[in-house]
């Protein structure tokens, strides 16, 4: 009984590591690539960023198999531009005059006083980083591959679409 006691600690440590190792593998096995996703950055405040992917899963293009949408607060930063990596970005205009020469302009999505159409259900551009302005969308070629920038602005021009 000794021994087990004195054991017990090494054995919670072998599970510890057995089941970092197991979710570590199935999210390698599970998470698509980098060109097989497009990440949608908005400043916007997602009322739910689930119900938002969901939406765009029947206008997703062929050979992306995951749209992840995420908010600025939560997102990783390019240590070269200080620009968060994503494929497209939904920003208002101060925040995207920063990055002029790295961001191309797609379209508007919101301007104050105007409904944002259907992407309004999805997004609040009143409780944004920068409520009262207008927002745009945005967009950053990764170079991942040629058909990934294709699928990326395929994609756009829902969203545009979304805002009518």
């Amino acid at each position: 009984m000794r021994r087990f006691i004195r054991t017990l600690p090494l054995y919670c440590i072998w599970t510890l590591l057995a089941l970092l190792l197991v979710s570590w593998l199935f999210d390698l096995r599970t998470d698509p690539a980098p060109e097989r996703q497009i990440v949608i950055l908005t400043d916007g405040c997602p009322a739910d960023t689930k119900a938002f992917e969901k939406a765009l899963l029947p206008h997703m293009p062929e050979g992306i198999g995951y749209i992840r949408v995420r908010t600025l607060a939560y997102s990783f930063f390019d240590t070269e531009t200080g620009l968060p990596e994503a494929d497209l970005y939904i920003l208002p205009g101060s925040e995207a005059e920063e990055y002029a020469g790295i961001l191309t302009p797609l379209g508007s999505v919101f301007a104050p006083g105007n409904e944002a159409g259907a992407l309004g259900a999805y997004l609040s551009f009143e409780e944004g980083g920068a409520a009262g302005e207008s927002y745009a969308l945005y967009s950053r070629a990764r170079g991942l591959s040629p058909a990934h920038d294709m699928a990326v602005q395929a994609l756009a021009g829902v969203l545009l679409s979304l805002t009518r």
